[in-house]
């Protein structure tokens, strides 16, 4: 069982597929699935026997039903010959403590060769005894250069980019998702606010343009925070 502890959920679960996708593949080149096998192909089409998948419901946890679920799939024969079980649990800290304490009785006795992905952001709200039982790797987020540079070849503006980054780090998806919330007219509004002497009247438009918008007000305080920081250090 390994333990995936990072601070951003999509990284950590991008490491865990890769990870399963590799034990999964019938014709690995060094540690990567070769992703055009048989059982590739079902493992990215989501309808791989051997592989379960558990994440939160809509309740915003994992129930102890869920767990039982799982463990009831894991008694069933693998689909190969000598192979295993594959396990992600998205979020695990979300698990309830009923939850987590069904889930430390199959880590400690898995009806077969099994491997867990756990993955969180808060791994002190798991369990100590399950904690015990896997091993923890933690996740270091990307550094900011790098990540912004990732999203400048996924197509993203250079100008936005770098702001971006240090939200999203190198989530292309997430960095997606602030463009159409507004982020790059929003950070092109950045210099005005903060320009020394600047027009009452363009202070007064900008807020005009945020504040009737709650969600898009939060989005400039984020994206201002982060400038803010960037000509702190600079000025250091």
């Amino acid at each position: 069982a390994y333990l995936l502890v990072g601070a951003e959920p999509a990284s950590a679960a991008a490491v865990g597929r890769a990870l399963l996708a590799s034990l999964a593949c019938e014709n690995r080149h060094g540690a990567d699935a070769c992703g055009a096998c048989g059982s590739c192909r079902r493992f990215e089409g989501g309808n791989h026997a051997d592989v379960s998948a558990v994440a939160p419901d809509e309740r915003g946890t994992i129930a102890i039903e869920t767990i039982r679920e799982l463990s009831a799939r894991l008694g069933l024969r693998t689909s190969n010959r000598g192979g295993r079980k594959l396990v992600t649990i998205a979020e695990a800290d979300r698990m309830t403590p009923a939850a987590q304490n069904a889930l430390l009785k199959t880590l400690e006795e898995p009806p077969g060769p099994t491997c867990f992905v756990l993955t969180s952001t808060r791994p002190r709200a798991l369990l100590a005894t399950v904690r015990s039982r896997c091993q923890v790797l933690r996740l270091r987020p990307p550094r900011a250069y790098g990540a912004a540079t990732r999203l400048v070849a996924a197509g993203i503006d250079a100008a936005s980019a770098g702001i971006l980054a240090a939200l999203v780090g190198d989530d292309v998806d997430a960095a997606a998702a602030l463009l159409e919330q507004g982020a790059a007219e929003l950070i092109a509004h950045l210099p005005a606010v903060l320009r020394a002497g600047q027009s009452p009247r363009v202070l007064l438009d900008i807020a005009a343009d945020v504040g009737a918008d709650r969600g898009r007000a939060d989005l400039l305080l984020q994206l201002l925070e982060v400038l803010v920081r960037d000509m702190l250090a600079a000025s250091h």
